[in-house]
C-alpha cells in the first residue's frame, strides 16, 4: 500500500477505536522533525560497518513515517554523513562483546555529546555484534540502530521504536504497542500508539530528543 494511502489509514482507525481523541493535530498539523543520519565505517571492523545508500534509507524512513503517521509526525531524512573510526577510536574486546550494554557504551564515547538542537540524530551501524538492532542512548539524545537484525532481516519498526524513545516514550506491556519491551515481540503487530502516547510524544517533539543525565543504562 503507497505510503500516503498508510497514513489516511491510520488517521481513519484513530477515529474508529478512539471517537475522544482530536486527530486533527494528526490530519492537519503533522510535525516534521528533521533526522541527521550517520553511517559509521569501522576501519578494520568491515562487518560492522554501515552499507545502506540513498535508496536503502529513503525506503526505510517511508516505512518508519508510515508507523509514526498515527502521530503526526514525520521524520525527514535532512542529511546523511559516513564517519570514518579507526582502530584507535573504536576497538573489540580480545573476547567479543559479551552483552550489548558493552556494545552500546563503546559506541557511545565515539558520538559527539552535543548533538545539533532540535535535531534527531541516527547512527546506523550494519549489525550489532550482540542480541539487538536498535537501541537508544539516552544520556546523548542519540538513536544507534543496525541496518539487519541478528537474522540478517531490516526491521523498520525497530527504529520507529527508538525514535519512539527518543520522544519520552518509556516501554509498555502491551504486545501490540509500538513501545512493547518484550523479545517477542511481532514486527508486524507492534505498531500502535494510544492517545496518551500521542501527546506526550508531540509535546516532546517541540522540544527536542529526550535527554537526562550521562549514564550507561541503555534503552533498547
Amino acid at each position: 500500500m503507497p505510503v500516503a494511502l498508510r497514513y489516511l489509514a491510520r488517521v481513519w482507525l484513530l477515529v474508529l477505536v478512539f471517537p475522544t481523541l482530536d486527530v486533527r493535530a494528526a490530519a492537519e498539523d503533522v510535525m516534521t522533525l528533521q533526522v541527521d543520519v550517520f553511517l559509521l565505517e569501522f576501519w578494520g571492523y568491515p562487518h560492522l560497518s554501515a552499507e545502506y545508500g540513498e535508496r536503502e534509507l529513503e525506503e526505510l524512513f517511508a516505512e518508519v513515517n508510515a508507523i509514526w503517521a498515527q502521530a503526526g509526525i514525520q521524520w525527514n531524512l535532512a542529511s546523511v554523513e559516513r564517519v570514518d573510526l579507526r582502530e584507535a577510536d573504536f576497538e573489540i574486546p580480545t573476547r567479543g562483546f559479551m552483552r550489548p550494554r558493552e556494545f552500546r557504551n563503546a559506541v557511545a564515547t565515539v558520538i559527539p555529546e552535543d548533538p545539533s538542537a532540535g535535531r534527531w540524530p541516527v547512527y546506523f551501524v550494519r549489525q550489532f555484534p550482540v542480541p539487538g538492532s536498535g537501541v537508544y542512548l539516552v544520556e546523548l539524545g542519540t538513536v544507534l540502530y543496525g541496518e539487519l537484525n541478528q537474522h540478517g532481516v531490516r526491521r523498520p519498526v525497530v527504529l520507529a521504536h527508538e525514535l519512539g524513545h527518543s520522544l519520552g516514550l518509556p516501554h509498555v506491556p502491551q504486545p501490540d504497542n509500538l513501545m512493547y519491551g518484550g523479545r517477542d515481540r511481532n514486527p508486524e503487530l507492534t505498531q500502535n500508539l494510544n492517545p496518551r502516547q500521542i501527546n506526550r510524544a508531540r509535546a516532546q517533539a517541540k522540544i527536542g530528543p529526550w535527554q537526562r543525565a550521562r549514564s550507561s543504562r541503555q534503552v533498547d
